[in-house]
This record gives C-alpha cells, structure tokens and sequence, in this order.
C-alpha cells in the first residue's frame, strides 16, 4: 500500500529551489566531460598511456560510485541543502587542484574527489523533487534533470573546445573550479529541505531503520535487474562522452578536432530532449517497460550505425549520435521504478543503490576501452604520446554496443511498477 501522500501543488518558490539545486547536476557534467576535449593536453602533460589516461577518468566514476549508497542515506538522513553545498565546493575545489596536477596519481586523486563531491548532484536533486512536489511528477522531473545535466555535458564539448583553442586549458578548468564556489553559496542560500510544517520525522514510520531500508534494497532481486539494466544502458555515453569519443571520430572518420567535438556534443542534446519525453510517456501510460524497451532497441540500433556505417557524413554523424542520445534517455525511467520498488521513505537510499550500480558500469568503460585501446597498439608513437589506428579504434569501441545489447536482454526479467510506489 502507497502510504505517501502527494504534497500540496508546487509554487513557485519550489521551482526555483529544485532548479537551483538540479543546476549542480549541470555542474557536476562540466567536470566530467572536460577530459573528453583535453585528452590530448593530458596525455602530453602527463607523460601517460591511454589505459592511464582511461584510469585518470575513472578515479572520477570510482570517487562517484563510492558515495552513492552513501550519498542516499545522508541525503535522507540530513537533507539536501547542507550536503549539496559541502558537495559542490568539494567538486570545485578538485576542478582547482586538477588543474594544477604534474603526474598521474594527482590527477587520479583529485579525480576522485570531484567525483566523491559529484555523487551528490542526482540524488540530491531527485531527492528535492521527491519531497516538493506530488509523486505523479517524479517521472517528468527525472526526465527533466537528465536534460540539465546534458545540457552541462554539451557545454563541456564543443564549447569548451573552442575555449580551449583561445586560452589556457588550465586557466579554464581553475576558472570552473571557482564557478563552484559560487553555486556551492547560492545553494545554501536558496535551498531548503522540506515544504514548511514538513520534517523527516513526519515522513518515516516508526520503528523504520536506515539499515533496514539497505537491507531490504541490497537483497532484492529486482534492485539489481533494474540497476544493471541502467548500468549497461548508461555505460557507452561516458565511454564516447567524456574521453573517447573525439579521438574516435578524428581518427577513423578523419575530422578535424572542432568537429568531432561538435558530433559527440549531439550525443548530450539527444540525451536532453530524449530524457524528460520518455519520463513523460511514461507517466502518461501508467507503465514503465515500454519506455525502457523503446531506449534500449533505440539506443542498440543508432550505436551500430554510428560505429561500423562506413563513408557517413558529418551531417549523419551527428543524426545517429542525437537519435543515440535521444533513446539513451529512456533508461531515466529506470530511476521511477527503483523508487516504486521500495518504499518511499527510502528514495535517497534506492536512488543511491541506483547510482552507485550505474556508476560501475561509467567507471569501467572509457577504462577498458583504453585497455583494449593499449591492447591493439601497434606501437606507433608522436612526440612521446601514442597514437592508434583506426582499427585499433574500432576493434575497442565494440565494447559499447555490447554493453547496449545486455541492456536489452536484462529487460523481460524486470517487473512492471505500473507507475506505482510502495
């Protein structure tokens, strides 16, 4: 039985908080789509491998997932106001420090603590979307906060591109790291945890645990089937999105870097259209499932052909990366069934589990394409930096259609929520 009840109809201060607090979630994929045009400037800097640089990005997601479960029970525990300031001066201060990086392993560690901060973005802003406005929203506003943080993630590409070509990159990623600063006071200012008259005592049951709710998340069959099913389906945007993805396309199709950066930039605006859609659907059929089928066999399908279509233009290019994107968005659905799977007074905790389970599979991605990338090598070498074939670059791309396909196939296990919670 649904205990929750819908909260009084939204005013505009609600909406103005939420946006407040869903811009960190911009935020958070300006920094983590950055690596995606600075590759190359790293690598040099560095001295690094492509499995390194791989490792470099993936100290973020690591940073990223570790907080997550966490991340959902401190959220439920102590609200979102305090946690997502601390949270976004904790991303700024990294974007500062990395700047500044001479090896590899600060580069890593402040990786991961830009990504420890970042853990906080999505959950923290679902959790407000949860609390200030009623339950038959949640799927739209999910859809809608998917579509900021892609719009932060265009912004890192071909934007950012053509700010790196001007100045600095360093001076750059030290001027971002600033911004967060900023947000981390606006937040603090214009953010508050619950409508007026409401508190978490008022919203848990007594007697109820956190650990309990872990518990309870952890071992339940249908936890994992949906997470993995996000894990797959996310996998390939961080893959092409914040490391790989210029580098392939300059490579195998020959572009020039401004436009390959401009192609994998569709890939965010196709995730930003496509997001709050499929959450709207959705919500409109009073079913789930059909949502997730249509992202999956959608995503699948545009992958492949953005891959492997031989003499495709760059008009083409940027079709199949915006449909990708587009039907990627589907999987933001995922996120209403773990939260209807439980009960409600545990949405930061399953929201988290949610996360954390996704994070592994962004984590693991643009890490093993770079290790399959130093696989295939041939050994070539540029001004002390390696640089690959195409073929090389194909044979490790084919990873992320894979991890699309084993997305599908986790589907027919799910159970349909029917767009009901517990």
């Amino acid at each position: 039985m649904n205990t929750h009840q819908p909260l009084p109809k939204s005013s505009y201060f609600a909406w103005i908080m939420w946006i407040v607090g869903a811009s960190f979630y911009f935020y958070e994929f300006l920094l983590q789509v950055f690596p995606n045009v600075v590759a190359h400037h790293l690598m040099e800097q560095l001295a690094v491998s492509a499995a390194a640089l791989g490792g470099i990005q993936a100290a973020y997601f690591i940073g990223y997932g570790f907080m997550q479960a966490p991340a959902g029970m401190l959220l439920d525990r102590f609200g979102p106001r305090k946690l997502l300031t601390i949270a976004v001066i904790l991303c700024g201060l990294g974007a500062i420090i990395f700047a500044k990086s001479t090896n590899v392993y600060q580069a890593e560690i402040t990786r991961f603590i830009t990504g420890f901060g970042s853990a906080f973005a999505l959950v923290g802003a679902l959790v407000l979307a949860s609390r200030w406005f009623p339950a038959n929203r949640f799927a739209l506003l999910n859809g809608l906060i998917i579509t900021i943080g892609m719009l932060g993630a265009a912004a890192g590409e071909a934007p950012f591109g053509l700010l790196v070509q001007k100045y600095d990159w360093q001076h750059i990623i030290v001027t971002l790291g600033f911004v967060g600063l900023v947000l981390g006071a606006i937040i603090y200012l214009v953010v508050r945890d619950y409508p007026k008259g409401q508190t978490m005592v008022s919203h848990k049951p007594e007697g109820v645990s956190a650990f309990s709710g872990i518990v309870n998340i952890f071992f339940c069959k249908q936890s994992w089937l949906i997470a993995l099913y996000g894990s797959f389906m996310f996998a390939s945007t961080p893959a092409l999105g914040t490391l790989w993805g210029s580098s392939f396309l300059e490579t195998t199709r020959g572009l020039p870097a401004i436009t390959a950066d401009s192609i994998i930039t569709v890939l965010f605006i196709g995730w930003a259209v496509g997001a709050p859609l499929f959450g709207a659907l959705s919500d409109r059929i009073g079913r789930r499932k059909p949502s997730l089928y249509m992202g999956s066999i959608g995503a699948f399908i545009f992958i492949l052909l953005f891959i492997y279509q031989p003499h495709v233009s760059v008009t083409m290019l940027k079709c199949y990366m915006f449909l990708f994107g587009f039907f990627c968005g589907g999987f933001i659905v995922s996120f209403s069934v773990i939260r209807e799977s439980h009960p409600w007074h545990f949405s930061g905790t399953s929201l988290g589990f949610m996360n954390l389970v996704n994070t592994v599979g962004a984590a693991a991605s643009p890490l093993l394409v770079g290790i399959l990338l130093d696989t295939y090598w041939d050994g070539t070498m540029v001004n002390h930096v390696q640089v690959f074939s195409a073929a090389t670059y194909y044979k490790a791309i084919t990873i992320l259609p894979i991890f699309v396909g084993l997305s599908l196939l986790i589907l027919p296990f799910i159970k349909e929520t029917y767009c009901k919670g517990k």
